[in-house]
């Protein structure tokens, strides 16, 4: 695993923009096209959290059960060091309904 006090170095000191949504809804794709677009680097946490633990987001869930994948992914993605300006209300994804860090 991992160094729970350990975050990776920012990309850049301006922030970020998430999406957040259903699974299928496009946001892999429309963050892309706005990466692209805005100039800024694009990051997949899916593939982010896939790839840091060799498992699909599936085969993690059901390797470790609801709550703890919820742990795992807000861990991880925590450690990005992203901030946020403004938390939108939670929705599917289950790193939402947390507060964000400023």
């Amino acid at each position: 695993m991992h160094d729970p006090g350990q975050t990776f170095p920012r990309l850049q000191e301006t922030g970020c923009l998430s999406l957040i949504g259903m699974a299928g809804a496009g946001k892999s794709t429309l963050g892309r096209l706005l990466a692209e677009k805005l100039g800024w680097a694009h990051l997949d946490t899916d593939r982010l959290i896939e790839a840091y633990y060799g498992l699909t987001l599936q085969g993690l869930l059901e390797g470790l059960g609801r709550s703890a994948f919820m742990q795992a992914e807000e861990q991880l993605v925590s450690m990005l060091g992203v901030r946020r300006e403004w938390s939108p209300p939670a929705a599917a994804s289950s790193t939402a309904p947390r507060p964000c860090s400023a």
